[in-house]
C-alpha cells in the first residue's frame, strides 16, 4: 500500500473512531473515553496535514529550495510529537483532578463499564491493524511521516486496549469487597488511575522523538550511527580518506555531507568520478541519499569558523 493510500485509509478510520468515541463516551461516562475520541479526531486531521506534507517533501528542489522540502516532514513529526505530549499532559491533568474530587470531596461519575470496556477493546484492535497497515506501508517507503502516524497509532492501541481490559476486569469485581466497599469503591476513579499510570508508562516515547527531530532541524548530531556507517561504506574506495561526515534523516531522504581527502596530484575528471562513486555507493546500500562531496582534509565544523 502507498503512502498516501495508507494515509487515506487511516484518516477515515480516525473519523469514525472519534464518533464511536464520543457515543461511547456519553453513553458510559468514562473520562478516559472523552480523551480517546479527542485524541481520534486529532489524528483524523493529523493524516490530512501528513498527505500535505508528503507532497511538499516529495517535491523536487527547485531555485528556491534548491536542497529540496525534505525538513518538512522532520518538523511535522516533531509537531506530531508535541501535540501527543499535550493531549496526554491534559489527560494526566484531568485524572489527578478526578482522583482529588473524589478523595477529598467525594464526589465522583457512576461509569457504565461494560460500555467503556467494549469500545477499549474494539478501538484497540482497530488501532493495531491500523498500525500494522502504516507498518507495512513504512516497509515499501521509508517515510518519516508514516513512521509517526505508525507509533501515534500503536500508543493509542496500546492506550484503548489497556482501558479497555481495566475497565471490563474491574467490572468483573463483585460490591462488598475492600475495593469496593461504601467508604472506597475503585470502580468510581478506575480511568483516573488508569489514566496515570499509562502517561508514566508512554509519555517517554514521544518526548525522545520531539528531541531528535528538534535536533535534526536545528543541525546537532542525532544520527550518529548513520554517519559511522556512511564511514564504513567509503572505506571501499581505498584512495580516499575519509575526513568528516554529518548525516540527517529527512524522512525518506537522508543529507549527507561528505568530507574526504586524498595523497596524489588529480585532475577533476577523478575528482567528478570519485564524487559519483560515492553517490552510487551511498544510494545502494542506505536509499535515497543527497550526497554533499568536498574534498577537504579540514573537518566540517572547523571549516564553519
Amino acid at each position: 500500500m502507498s503512502e498516501r493510500n495508507a494515509l487515506r485509509l487511516g484518516q477515515w478510520t480516525m473519523l469514525i473512531l472519534a464518533v464511536l468515541g464520543l457515543i461511547a463516551y456519553f453513553l458510559s461516562s468514562a473520562a478516559a473515553l472523552s480523551i480517546d475520541a479527542a485524541y481520534s479526531m486529532l489524528n483524523f486531521v493529523s493524516a490530512i496535514v501528513a498527505r500535505k506534507v508528503l507532497v511538499s517533501a516529495r517535491a523536487r528542489p527547485d531555485h528556491d529550495h534548491p536542497y529540496g522540502n525534505g525538513s518538512v516532514e522532520n518538523f511535522y513529526v516533531m509537531a506530531r510529537s508535541l501535540i501527543i505530549v499535550g493531549m496526554i499532559g491534559l489527560a494526566f491533568i484531568g485524572a489527578v483532578v478526578s482522583l482529588l474530587n473524589y478523595f477529598l470531596y467525594g464526589e465522583s461519575e457512576d461509569i457504565h463499564l461494560g460500555i467503556a470496556g467494549g469500545y477499549g477493546v474494539l478501538a484497540g484492535l482497530i488501532f493495531f491493524g491500523l498500525s500494522m497497515n502504516y507498518a507495512r506501508a513504512e516497509r515499501v517507503t521509508n517515510s518519516g511521516v508514516l513512521h509517526a502516524e505508525r507509533k501515534a497509532t500503536k500508543l493509542d492501541a496500546i492506550m484503548s486496549a489497556a482501558t479497555g481490559v481495566t475497565f471490563i476486569a474491574v467490572a468483573m469485581i463483585p460490591s462488598g469487597t475492600f475495593l469496593t466497599s461504601a467508604e472506597f469503591d475503585i470502580r468510581q476513579i478506575a480511568d483516573s488511575l488508569l489514566v496515570i499510570v499509562l502517561v508514566v508508562l508512554l509519555v517517554p516515547e514521544p518526548w525522545h522523538t520531539i528531541r531528535a527531530e528538534f535536533g535534526r532541524i536545528t543541525g546537532s548530531r542525532m544520527d550518529i550511527e548513520l554517519e559511522d556507517q556512511i564511514r564504513q561504506l567509503l572505506v571501499t574506495i581505498p584512495a580516499l580518506e575519509v575526513t568528516d561526515v554529518y548525516a540527517v534523516k529527512r524522512g525518506s531522504l537522508i543529507e549527507a555531507d561528505v568530507r574526504v581527502s586524498f595523497h596524489s596530484a588529480v585532475d577533476i575528471e577523478r575528482l567528478d568520478h570519485w564524487r559519483m562513486e560515492i553517490f552510487t555507493i551511498l544510494n545502494g546500500k542506505l536509499g535515497r541519499t543527497r550526497v554533499h562531496v568536498v574534498f577537504t582534509k579540514i573537518s566540517i565544523d572547523a571549516s564553519n569558523e
